[in-house]
């Protein structure tokens, strides 16, 4: 997504008013977070997930994707429900029925390929690396 800065950076170039208006019209009007994240924003990445059962024990370990995104954009997109803070990350799965994970990642900058325990929104404990190669086997 380009930022505002760079739209105007363009307009100079484009020689046409009306067309450079239009190009700032056109840029999303989302509020930037204080600390930017927009390099995890972008694509998505291999992830392997386990959830903890009730009895402590680990479900089976899925491959998934997940999406990056910040909390500004999170709100944004939860309508205000969420309530995190601007430049929070959140890792995003999407699973094919049912809906979708939102896991918090504490002031982390991106998952790491090393299992990683955290917590979802709702509470539910997940295990969870940024890899697939490993998958089948125990974290």
């Amino acid at each position: 997504m380009p930022s505002q800065t760079t739209a105007f950076a363009l307009l100079p170039r484009l020689g046409h008013k009306l067309c450079g208006a239009l190009v700032v019209l056109a840029l999303p009007l989302l509020p930037l977070p204080a600390q930017a994240n927009s390099f995890m924003l972008q694509g998505t990445v291999n992830v392997c997930a386990s959830y903890q059962k009730a009895d402590k024990s680990w479900s089976p370990r899925y491959r998934a994707m997940v999406a990056y995104m910040d909390g500004a954009h999170l709100n944004k997109l939860m309508y205000g429900r969420m309530h995190a803070a601007d430049d929070d990350l959140f890792a995003i799965i999407v699973w094919r029925r049912g809906e979708p994970t939102i896991i918090d990642l504490q002031q982390r900058q991106g998952l790491s390929t090393a299992a990683t325990v955290l917590k979802d929104v709702k509470g539910k404990t997940w295990q969870i690396s940024r890899t697939w190669r490993r998958c089948s086997d125990h974290f």
